[in-house]
């Protein structure tokens, strides 16, 4: 790998496991001989529109966005540099999708997010990323 850029791909949700694995991407970035880290994170927008949806996507926009801050706050502070991206619609289809377009070396994501309840329901945002991503998948427990 010497002298390859290492590129991560880091998707958050603001849950413990997140913050892991950005202190996880932090530790693969400084080991590298250079690198670059884009961190996501998805407002899953409602089909189904409404004023009361509306409100809703509101506040998941403004906690998103503080989430990639806090972020950028937690890379700072282990000496790593990254730039963030808010994306919306279905997690998994965005974060495969701005894949496509960054072509990280690996993407690194928490075991568990914030919808525990909903991911035991319909499979979680980590497992459906390693099964559906072209590039390897880091799940940081």
């Amino acid at each position: 790998m010497e002298g390859k850029q290492l590129r991560l791909l880091v998707a958050v949700d603001g849950s413990v496991h997140g913050e892991k694995a950005l202190r996880k991407a932090a530790l693969l970035a400084l080991s590298a001989p250079s690198y670059e880290i884009a961190v996501v994170c998805v407002v899953e927008v409602r089909e189904f529109a409404s004023l009361m949806a509306e409100a809703d996507t509101e506040e998941m926009e403004v906690q998103a966005k503080k989430v990639l801050q806090d972020s950028l706050e937690i890379l700072t502070s282990e000496g790593v540099v990254a730039v963030t991206h808010l994306l919306h619609g279905p997690p998994v289809t965005k974060i495969l999708e701005f894949a496509e377009t960054f072509h990280p070396d690996l993407i690194v994501t928490g075991s568990r997010g914030m919808g525990a309840a909903k991911g035991a329901l319909i499979g979680s945002v980590s497992s459906s990323l390693s099964k559906r991503a072209s590039t390897s998948v880091l799940i940081v427990r």
